[in-house]
């Protein structure tokens, strides 16, 4: 006796990434929620899921796309508000470099510390893979080293202009014009991409730029969506199933 079976559509629903980017994307998320709204992009979450891995990923943080040589200033303009909890962290990061795919634990740093009252803490820090024989996958194989220390007073909810320059064997920082912070510079190779970083406290970030000297050669004030977030595209697709006949 043979028992025979219908020939049946499946329907399938496939879901596939799309990778390509837009001409507009500058910056790739890596942590926390940021959005492009009133011609700034603002991370809204506050608090931070640390990850372990390199120290950007311990933070919400958005990496630039693409890789600077031979510059020598970084601006920016920011907004600390609604803290959530100490110590509160803005980090800028610069000659973010991955010696593998997109592990990057290569960095070094102007990073902000604050508590409930204001921001003043500044710190030039460095951070590596700490054991590089171990796989780049295994949590807390990282250092971070503080290499020079100084003192400011950023309040909350106010938004300030911020210059690091690589002026000669130094790092300056400039705060709405006035420098209030040097530290000799550790290395002269500074190329690789940047990161902008927050910790326990929103963040509003305007007008970026790169320059080398009085040339532009990297520009963003937020006028578009320049974050890229992977795209997810679904496709239909209908199969004939045919089991054929089942013999007995």
């Amino acid at each position: 006796m043979k028992l025979k079976f219908a020939i049946l559509p499946v329907i399938m629903l496939i879901f596939n990434s799309v990778f390509s980017q837009d001409s507009d994307d500058k910056w790739q998320r890596l942590g926390g929620k940021w959005e492009v709204k009133n011609s700034r992009v603002v991370e809204t979450n506050g608090f931070t899921a640390p990850w372990k891995y390199y120290y950007i990923l311990d933070y919400n943080t958005i990496l630039s796309l693409q890789d600077f040589k031979n510059y020598n200033a970084i601006e920016f303009t920011a907004e600390m508000f609604d803290r959530e909890k100490n110590p509160v962290k803005l980090i800028l990061s610069f000659a973010v470099r991955s010696e593998y795919k997109s592990w990057y634990y290569h960095i070094f740093s102007i990073r902000f510390t604050g508590d409930f009252w204001n921001i003043d803490t500044i710190e030039l820090i460095h951070s590596d893979r700490q054991d590089k024989t171990l796989s780049y996958k295994v949590e807390n194989n990282k250092f971070v080293n503080v290499l020079a220390t100084g003192c400011c007073k950023i309040k909350y909810g106010k938004t300030y202009n911020y210059r690091i320059a690589f002026e000669g064997d130094y790092i300056n920082l400039y705060v709405n014009g006035e420098k209030i912070f040097a530290a000799k510079r550790p290395v002269e190779d500074i190329s690789g991409k940047i990161a902008i970083s927050s910790g326990n406290a929103k963040l509003a970030i305007d007008k970026v730029r790169v320059l080398k000297d009085s040339e532009v050669i990297f520009e963003d004030d937020f006028n578009t969506d320049s974050i890229y977030v992977k795209k997810i595209k679904a496709t239909l697709e209908v199969k004939p199933k045919d089991n054929g006949t089942n013999p007995q």
